[in-house]
This record gives structure tokens, sequence and C-alpha cells, in this order.
């Protein structure tokens, strides 16, 4: 049964640091709209872009390491932070439970020593 919890806990912590570690590197890619633009017939091959002009080659390499480069810190951040805030809190209280359980049934070196003198 331990080991049934600890999988689910496993899978819902990698689910939620990989959807949020998707989504942050999709919204990465207005981060590159914001300071790239592509060279194209709109805004006459970049000659009326106020913004840096790159041709579409570059912009696409730039936009896949951007988004893979944020999505990764960010999946990484999640992870450790729902392992470390969330999940210890769960297993730190089972871990207590199961201590206060398992000293409960053994004596404790006070009481030997009272009985013994």
């Amino acid at each position: 049964m331990m080991f049934m919890n600890r999988t689910i806990d496993k899978m819902i912590e990698e689910v939620v640091a990989n959807g949020i570690g998707w989504i942050s590197g999709l919204l990465s890619i207005d981060v590159l709209d914001f300071f790239f633009i592509q060279k194209s017939w709109k805004n006459a091959w970049g000659i009326f872009s106020k913004r840096t002009v790159v041709d579409a080659e570059t912009y696409s390499f730039l936009e896949w390491v951007l988004t893979a480069a944020i999505g990764l810190a960010v999946m990484l951040l999640v992870n450790r932070l729902v392992r470390d805030k969330l999940l210890g809190k769960i297993f730190k209280k089972d871990a207590s439970q199961n201590l206060e359980t398992s000293t409960s049934e053994t004596p404790s070196d006070k009481d030997s020593t009272i009985t013994s003198k």
C-alpha cells in the first residue's frame, strides 16, 4: 500500500512539473516575439521594424532554444518545489506518525532507568 501511495505521489509530481514547464515554454515564445522579428514582406524585410530583425532559420533556432531552456528551468524548479514543500510535508507527517507509534510500543529509556532503581 505504501508503494502505491508513493507511486501516485511521484506521478502527480511529474505531471504538475511537466505541465507547468511545458506551458511556461510556450509562453516564452512571446518573450522572443517581443525582442525579435522575422524578415518578411509584411515588415518590408526589416526596414520598418523597431525590433531586431533575423532570418527565418535563426528565428526558429532561437525559438526552439528559448522554449527548451525556459521550459526545462521552470520544470526543474516546480519539480523541486513540489517535492520539497508539498510532498515533504506529507512524508514528514507520515514519518512522525510512524515514529510515535513505534515509540509507544516500546518502553523508553527513562522508564527502564526508573524501574531499575
